[in-house]
């Protein structure tokens, strides 16, 4: 009875999760709209540019630090935690200014550079949270307060630069603040970790998942005509759209599957993946489903872009966003680790086997053949990753743990 009713607790909190993950998505369309009629599309274009910017940057001066904070967290954070979520973020900030504005000094690097951290402060506030299991708020947190801050300081000034300032020092404030609160909380608790804190492998990691979501649309956006790149971005974003539940998924279970592998426990680990992939895969086929059915109305209705090929180009994106929610809980895994080397190997095995396809195809490489080697990069890499999970761990990240679980328990009854 016990573990009916915490099974469907677990799940109605993943319910509320995947709400709010919409929610956020629509309010950031929303703030982005209302952004570009009130600047005008030029503004909105060079505010936009240098937001964009700002949240590259974030993933490479926070050089890991949220995946620590997880890993580290609850009881051995205090000791490392003003370097983790302040002094190394901070000085790679002052290097990037040094350099970016020798570089390219027609843009504010340090408006941009003061946003990337104080965005990365934010990012270390959530993870801080998500330990101590308030997975809602943290995620409004981190990824919905940063636009919403946008647009208030958008309001004060039109001027691009100055509201990126702005809302740097409004997150700043608030983020500096909360984080002291978080680190004068973690001192009673003591400990050190010192020997479980690859931070290089988990900054590399972060750094190369930033690639790994962005390398088609950077290399087919300088190959493939402005027009046919647009309907390829469009389409991409709509398959993005199924593999939603999987981030869901990694809020959910992230604290679970650290516990589980700073325990050693394998059970723990097992189930907690399970978990994830149960979160992920079936509200990610619905929604594929769902997008099928609407990319068949949009082409019997002779939408642009679903024509000459091109809803079969969406069907090969939707297949790589299934792939992808299959194994939904394998970098989570990894990520967490005692060594995330495995984590890192997958991606750059994504990002060299996307490369070298559209190396050998070239400016002759269609759009569809951008979709066909992103969706077989993904898929490799994803299965590369549960091999080796499977082999150091003895857990199955993919969600064909689920039906091997049900065999199980029919086996047992029988």
């Amino acid at each position: 009875m016990f573990q009916f009713w915490n099974q469907h607790w677990k799940f109605g909190k993943a319910a509320s999760l995947l709400a709010l993950r919409a929610g956020i998505i629509g309010i950031n369309l929303a703030v982005m709209v209302s952004l570009a009629w009130w600047l005008g599309l030029a503004n909105f274009g060079e505010l936009v540019h240098l937001w964009a910017i700002a949240l590259i940057g974030t993933t490479i001066v926070g050089a890991g630090a949220p995946l620590i904070i997880l890993r580290m967290a609850p009881d051995d954070l205090h000791q490392q935690f003003l370097a983790v979520c302040f002094v190394t973020p901070a000085l790679l900030c002052i290097i990037g200014w040094v350099v970016m504005s020798s570089l390219f000094p027609n843009t504010d690097w340090g408006a941009v550079l003061t946003l990337a951290f104080a965005l990365h402060l934010l990012q270390c506030l959530a993870a801080a949270m998500r330990v101590t299991g308030d997975a809602v708020f943290s995620m409004a947190l981190r990824d919905g307060l940063p636009v919403v801050v946008l647009l208030f300081a958008a309001l004060l000034s039109e001027s691009a630069d100055i509201a990126i300032l702005f809302t740097a020092l409004m997150l700043l404030g608030f983020g500096v603040s909360a984080l002291c609160v978080v680190y004068g909380i973690q001192g009673a608790k003591g400990g050190s970790s010192a020997d479980r804190d690859p931070r290089f492998q988990l900054w590399l990691s972060s750094v190369l998942g930033m690639a790994q979501g962005q390398i088609d649309l950077v290399l087919a956006g300088a190959l493939l005509p402005p027009e046919i790149f647009g309907g390829y971005a469009l389409l991409r974003r709509l398959s993005n759209v199924v593999a939603l539940p999987v981030s869901v998924a990694t809020w959910a279970t992230a604290p679970q599957v650290a516990e589980a592998l700073r325990q050693g426990d394998r059970t723990a680990l097992q189930s907690a993946s399970s978990t994830g992939s149960q979160i992920a895969w079936f509200p990610a086929l619905g929604i594929c489903l769902l997008c099928l059915c609407g990319l068949g109305l949009g082409w019997a209705a002779d939408v642009s872009i679903l024509t000459d090929g091109g809803w079969l180009m969406a069907c090969v994106m939707l297949l790589g966003a299934v792939m992808h929610s299959y194994w939904a809980a394998s970098y989570t895994v990894a990520n967490l680790a005692p060594s995330p080397s495995d984590g890192v190997r997958a991606r750059a095995m994504s990002l060299v086997i996307y490369g070298g396809g559209v190396a050998l195809g070239g400016a002759a490489l269609s759009a569809l053949g951008h979709a066909v080697v992103f969706a077989a990069a993904t898929g490799l890499s994803s299965l590369f990753l549960w091999h080796r999970l499977n082999r150091l761990y003895g857990v199955d990240t993919s969600a064909g743990a689920l039906w091997a679980r049900k065999k199980e328990i029919a086996w047992r009854m029988s």
